[in-house]
Order: C-alpha cells, then sequence, then structure tokens
C-alpha cells in the first residue's frame, strides 16, 4: 500500500509538473500573441454589428490620437469624416453579409479634428455561440500613398500640358513653313513669267534690229 502511495504521489508530481509547463508555454504564447496583436504596424479593430468598437490594439488607438480606453465601447462611425460614413456602414453591411475579405479607402478622424485618408481590410468573424456576428478590421493611414499619388498625377498633368503646348508651337511652325512655301512658289511663278517676258521681248529686238540694218 505505501508502495502504491508514493507510486500515486510520484505520478502526481509528474503530471503537475507537465501542467506547469503547459501552462507557462500557453503564457508564453499568448504574451507573444499579445504583443505582435498590441504593437502590429497596423491599426486593428473588431467591431459588432452596429459598429461599436469592441477591442482595438495600441496602434489603432495611436491612428486616432486617443486612449485604448477611451475607444472602446464607442462608435467607429464618430472616426469617420462626414463625406465617408455612407461608404463605411457599406464596407460594413458587405462583410457581414458576405461574409468575405472587403477592403476600402476612407477619410477618417483624429481627436484633433485632423483628418487622413487610410485603407479598411475587414473580414467576418462567427462567435463560437453562433449568436452575434463580428467584423475584424485592419486600418493603414495610406497618406504618403495618396501623396504619391498626387505628385505622380500632377507630373503627368504637367507632362500632358507641356506636351500640348509643344505640339501647338509645332503646329503654328508648320502653318508658318507652309505659307512661306506658298509665298516662295508664288514668286518663282512670277519670276518664271517674268523671265518668258524678257526672252519674248530680247527675242523681237533682236528681229527688229535684223530688219533695220538690213
Amino acid at each position: 500500500m505505501e508502495e502504491a502511495g508514493d507510486m500515486q504521489h510520484v505520478e502526481l508530481e509528474m503530471e503537475n509538473t507537465v501542467f506547469q509547463k503547459s501552462y507557462q508555454e500557453l503564457e508564453k504564447s499568448q504574451a507573444k500573441y499579445f504583443n505582435l496583436y498590441n504593437f502590429a504596424p497596423l491599426g486593428c479593430f473588431t467591431l459588432d454589428g452596429t459598429a461599436r468598437i469592441l477591442e482595438l490594439n495600441a496602434t489603432g488607438a495611436t491612428l486616432f490620437g486617443v486612449e485604448k480606453h477611451h475607444v472602446a465601447g464607442t462608435l467607429f462611425s464618430q472616426y469617420v469624416a462626414r463625406d465617408s460614413h455612407e461608404g463605411f456602414y457599406l464596407h460594413l453591411r458587405q462583410v457581414l453579409h458576405s461574409q468575405s475579405c472587403q477592403t476600402c479607402e476612407l477619410t477618417l478622424v483624429k481627436k484633433d479634428g485632423s483628418h487622413f485618408p487610410a485603407k479598411l481590410e475587414s473580414i467576418f468573424v462567427q462567435q463560437e455561440n453562433g449568436n452575434s456576428s463580428r467584423c475584424r478590421t485592419a486600418i493603414s493611414d495610406i497618406t504618403e500613398r495618396k501623396k504619391a499619388e498626387e505628385a505622380l498625377q500632377e507630373a503627368h498633368e504637367e507632362l500632358e500640358q507641356r506636351v500640348a503646348e509643344r505640339t501647338a508651337e509645332l503646329r503654328k511652325a508648320n502653318r508658318h513653313l507652309q505659307r512661306e512655301i506658298e509665298r516662295r512658289k508664288s514668286i518663282e511663278k512670277v519670276l518664271s513669267w517674268s523671265h518668258k517676258d524678257l526672252l519674248k521681248e530680247h527675242h523681237q529686238r533682236t528681229l527688229l534690229s535684223k530688219r533695220l540694218f538690213t
């Protein structure tokens, strides 16, 4: 009996050691997940069907210039520019109804009232109990990309303007050249007639001279 008790005690200790090791690995994994989620380069939000913010990471709070605890539980729409409200709610409906990944670009608003363009990439998430749906959204500030696009567009428009101006100059020069060609042709024609007249007059004078001296 004593040996059986000792064996059972040893087994319990081994099970406890395995449990403690598994628990520590789980804590490490959770800590790693938390750090990856919380300090991801994108703002991560979890919204319910009414666009209420259920979860967010530190990057998401930084995007709006607020503290995390001030954002959780509020409506995401209060951080959406007025002219982007319709686009945002359409995006949310598409995610929840299609249950597929959806992407859109909106203008968002920071706490200080400043606006910035953002790209939203959202996926549908079904809760384990099946009673409610969630929308998980990754948000990136695309200000620099928009600036680059605008600069590229301006450069393209400037190039088109320069091409148009150069084309107009070439057409003007071509018209001038055509007029000059026509003018020279007219002069050549006049000179040609004058030459013929001179030859005719010379011939007549020659005949007249022969008659006078014969």
